[in-house]
């Protein structure tokens, strides 16, 4: 009995201290004034009244999206990793793939004359209208029958997104205070589109096709007001007559062989780049405040 006494007293002891020093930590946190980080929420609103040829193509007629289980919305400001702000806004399809109740739509997009063809089949494009696939001679039209003729993303594709960057001494220099509206610089950042697909069956005439995306940077930006109102709580991005930079790319499989063993390798193909006729939008960014 005499060793077992000391032995409880110590373990009694050893519980009290970390008990003690986890208390005192807590009041360390509390003492500090750190409230714990809350993310913020964000909504935008794609005009669909107005002389745009991109538009909200909700199933509610709703033309705000919000965050939820196929939509994400949120708007990064500058940061060590970027000096930059971000404006996102990205697009999920359903599980079923069939088409969702939230898109974006194109009208009337044109293509310039400024396209050229790469290295693989260009056109390798689900949802075209005059059985386009894989043809050829229907580049670059192909790109516009894609744009115009379905909501995106559209049926075979995952994800439809949209990412406006812009540098943050641009945006500073321009909106000193609390409100302010000016055309960016031409150099001043870069508008993303991208419409992609990761389904190896997609297109069906293509099973070897296991990754396809029409994207494309958009960096020399002739047509995009800023507005920046309740301190930075609501942004208005507004494109007008702003041409956009895209491309078709897609990852193929190949065979190969090493000695008398057959292998499979990949390859990454850009068939197609083209730059659209002037496409105008009005996207308006504003923080959720909290409930």
């Amino acid at each position: 009995m005499k060793k077992v006494i000391p032995v409880c007293f110590f373990i009694v002891l050893a519980i009290s201290l970390l008990l003690i020093g986890l208390e005192s930590g807590n009041a360390q946190v509390t003492t500090k004034g750190k409230p714990p980080k809350v993310e913020e929420k964000w909504s935008v609103t794609i005009a669909v009244d107005g002389n745009y040829n991109l538009m909200a193509s909700n199933s509610s007629e709703s033309d705000t999206y919000t965050d939820n289980a196929f939509v994400s919305v949120y708007v990064s400001p500058p940061s060590k990793q970027c000096a930059c702000y971000g404006f996102h806004l990205r697009i999920n399809r359903p599980a079923d793939q069939k088409q969702g109740d939230y898109a974006i739509d194109f009208e009337d997009v044109g293509i310039s004359d400024d396209w050229s063809l790469g290295e693989g089949t260009p056109c390798v494009l689900p949802g075209l209208v005059d059985n386009c696939v894989g043809e050829e001679e229907c580049a670059p039209w192909c790109i516009a029958d894609f744009l115009n003729n379905n909501r995106h993303p559209s049926p075979g594709y995952l994800r439809a997104s949209i990412w406006i960057q812009l540098k943050s001494a641009f945006v500073d220099s321009l909106l000193p205070g609390d409100n302010g509206s000016d055309q960016m610089p031409q150099d001043s950042g870069f508008i993303y589109f991208s419409f992609y697909n990761g389904d190896p069956a997609i297109p069906e005439q293509s099973s070897e096709t296991i990754y396809h995306e029409v994207y494309g940077f958009t960096t020399d930006l002739t047509g995009l007001w800023l507005t920046k109102e309740s301190n930075g709580d609501k942004w208005i991005i507004e494109v007008v007559d702003q041409s956009l930079d895209l491309k078709e790319q897609y990852r193929e499989e190949y065979p190969y062989y090493r000695g008398k063993k057959a292998k499979t390798g990949t390859k990454l193909l850009s068939p197609l780049e083209i730059v659209t006729l002037p496409v105008s939008f009005k996207m308006t960014w504003e923080k959720v405040q909290p409930n």
